[in-house]
């Protein structure tokens, strides 16, 4: 694939792309940690994980790749070996890549971008890999998810906890946050729901990743990992993982909101309970 670079000179992208083409995508609820595995699986060398790029399944928000990447809020930047920033990368994209440019031939660009070779390529997107699980495999049939679980409770908390916060700032909350339990169920039981049906007859290997034994033990979440994509494990590549991977909020919701359990409908206890969380 040629484009052009920034002296406006035509330049060969070289692009691994069986490895790309066998992603490792990382979904689940939102507020379960899939943002910190992404980011922090990606200061690994050889493992690159963008944070909600739709690269494996673009009629999400109904953009093309280009356009999503181009209209990138500044505080989602790629992994530091594509880019410093989102400026740059903007800037590159609008130059070496001017659109309309297909979602293939940007994903294309983005990982040509990649001076060093890299063993794992992916991206992270909350529930939507989730939801379009078997239709990205029929895309990509060696695709593998890294699928987080936390406490539906603590997912709850966290929604309540900040939406309390951005009213307080003077900010307009997210959709995603709510006020109560009852208007906060739904964004953990939908996921929940979904991976229930789901894992009885996996359409791609899936690696479930909970939330709490996660920033218990991140070695062995690391050594996992390595495991399922076929990497060896060394720790020293994985020390700012290990460094930077800790417990946020993990059981904080029984403080926050002691009288949380009386407010759950028997649909969420119901889940909560398949999924082991009592």
């Amino acid at each position: 694939m040629k484009t052009l670079s920034s002296d406006g000179l035509p330049h060969e992208v070289k692009i691994n792309r069986k490895h790309w083409n066998a992603p490792l995508l990382i979904t689940g609820c939102p507020r379960s940690g899939t943002s910190a595995l992404a980011r922090l699986l990606s200061t690994h060398d050889r493992i690159c994980i963008f944070n909600e790029y739709s690269l494996y399944y673009p009629p999400v928000l109904e953009d093309s790749v280009w356009h999503r990447i181009y209209q990138m809020r500044d505080d989602n930047p790629p992994p530091l070996k594509i880019s410093r920033n989102m400026e740059s990368l903007r800037s590159r994209l609008a130059v070496e890549l001017p659109s309309p440019a297909s979602n293939e031939t940007t994903a294309n660009w983005l990982f040509g971008q990649l001076q060093n070779p890299v063993a794992v390529y992916g991206d992270k997107m909350p529930y939507l890999y989730l939801k379009a699980m078997k239709k990205i495999v029929k895309r990509f049939p060696r695709a593998r998810f890294l699928l987080t679980i936390r406490d539906g409770r603590a997912v709850i908390a966290s929604q309540i906890r900040k939406y309390h916060i951005a009213v307080e700032s003077g900010i307009v909350p997210d959709r995603w946050m709510q006020p109560t339990v009852e208007e906060a169920e739904y964004l953990w039981l939908r996921s929940a729901k979904k991976w229930l049906r789901l894992r009885t007859d996996l359409p791609a290997p899936c690696l479930e990743v909970r939330y709490e034994q996660a920033t218990r033990s991140p070695e062995d979440l690391a050594r996992r990992i390595c495991d399922f994509v076929g990497m060896e494990y060394r720790e020293e590549e994985f020390q700012e993982f290990l460094e930077c991977y800790q417990p946020i909020n993990t059981d904080t919701w029984r403080d926050e909101i002691p009288n949380m359990e009386a407010q759950l409908s028997d649909e969420f206890r119901d889940a909560l309970g398949q999924l082991g969380y009592r």
